[in-house]
């Protein structure tokens, strides 16, 4: 993890699955949960991707401000 920002945890991609987006953050509530073999992996809460930090620290401000209950 790189940051906290406004508590969601900001971190670097792996290329390999977002080389069009260097940075990624998980809303507070993120969770991701093995479901087993039929449902599989299964995530909660929101996550948002961004070429700059900047760039993911106002989307996240522009998510929080479109969604009150999202901090």
């Amino acid at each position: 993890m790189i940051e906290t920002y406004r508590g969601w945890e900001i971190r670097e991609a792996d290329t390999y699955y977002f080389s069009f987006q260097r940075y990624y953050a998980t809303s507070p509530d993120y969770d991701v949960d093995y479901e087993g073999a039929e449902d599989g992996w299964v995530a909660s809460g929101h996550t948002l991707n961004a070429a700059t930090i900047e760039e993911l620290k106002k989307d996240i401000d522009d998510f929080i401000e479109e969604n009150s209950d999202a901090e």
